[in-house]
């Protein structure tokens, strides 16, 4: 297993054992998506209904990127360097 699937079976079994507050109609998407200049990227897509939609890029396990829409947006940043960082700003919802 590499460094950026482990993240990301972190990151879907997080969020899978917080169904109630992320609780998005869609579910908790996770895929390996092509980028157009060559290689892939890992990512996982979720939310808090009606408040937040997000979307994971985890290109490395120092480089992982958010896009973020939503009133709750604001709650998380653009990048974060490691995981542990960006469960700390899950955790905010959690609360």
């Amino acid at each position: 297993m590499s460094p950026r699937e482990k993240i990301q079976i972190d990151l879907v079994n997080y969020l899978s054992n917080r169904r109630g507050v992320f609780n998005a109609p869609y579910g908790i998407l996770d895929s390996v998506e092509s980028l157009s200049k060559g290689g892939k990227v890992r990512t996982v897509t979720f939310g808090v209904s009606v408040w937040l939609d997000v979307t994971v890029y985890i290109f490395s396990p120092n480089n992982i990127s958010i896009r973020a829409a939503g009133p709750a947006s604001y709650r998380l940043n653009e990048k974060y360097t490691n995981y542990q960082l960006l469960i700390c700003d899950l955790d905010k919802f959690c609360k």
